[in-house]
């Protein structure tokens, strides 16, 4: 299991300090998903954290059920008491012990999936295409690799500072930039995509971009 970058109380601060266009990724995710069904959908967010994802699909697109998932009890807490309604579901999983029986319409797994090594990534991914209905999609956002490495100096210094200027400290910045290659296993788009054709899904695409991180959509 990995280690949260940050705890539950003050998640939602500290992500927005890290993350450029940290909203604007999930008001994405959402649009991405208003339309394309005709029939109220089946919504599973793997790593569910505070509920950021639910709170843009509630209100936003019809649902029969929305499944928190997370293994943090601290985090489906803060989850539960935010969305306490009929459709909501909660389950203390972590993304490999997610549901794989072609029940879900939308899996969205928001700044997870760089937490797993390449191989470990594929396998979870092959479980996320099996945990969904023919034709149904799954978003995800995690922090990116540059495609070339002499790049990798330019991209950390970028980020550094990024962070620095939404208020962190620059112990912080340097603490959070540390964790790439022991907690966060970032790869570049273009492994990424490889990756989500590899495990079984017959598109996948860039949504949104910045230096540090990427959201895609596949479609199984």
């Amino acid at each position: 299991m990995h280690t949260p970058a940050f705890s539950a109380a003050d998640y939602d601060k500290k992500i927005r300090q890290t993350v450029p266009f940290y909203d604007a990724y999930f008001a994405q995710a959402a649009a991405a998903v208003q339309g394309r069904f005709k029939k109220p959908v089946r919504w599973l967010d793997i790593g569910c954290g505070t509920g950021r994802m639910a709170e843009a699909a509630f209100g936003s697109v019809p649902l029969e059920t929305f499944v928190f998932l997370d293994p943090s009890p601290q985090m489906l807490a803060a989850a539960k008491e935010r969305f306490p309604f009929p459709c909501a579901q909660f389950l203390p999983l972590s993304a490999a012990e997610l549901p794989a029986d072609g029940q879900f319409d939308v899996l969205t797994a928001m700044l997870v999936l760089h937490y797993f090594r390449e191989e470990e990534r594929l396998r979870i991914l092959r479980r996320c295409c099996a945990a969904l209905a023919q034709g149904g999609v799954l978003i995800a956002l995690h922090n990116v690799a540059p495609e070339r490495e002499e790049e990798l100096a330019r991209q950390k210094e970028e980020w550094r500072a990024f962070q620095i200027g939404q208020g962190k400290s620059p112990e912080e910045a340097e603490a959070h930039l540390s964790r790439r290659g022991r907690e966060f296993f970032p790869l570049p788009p273009a492994a990424d995509l490889r990756l989500f054709m590899q495990s079984g899904f017959r598109s996948a695409k860039v949504l949104r971009a910045s230096p540090f991180q990427a959201e895609y959509l596949a479609i199984k």
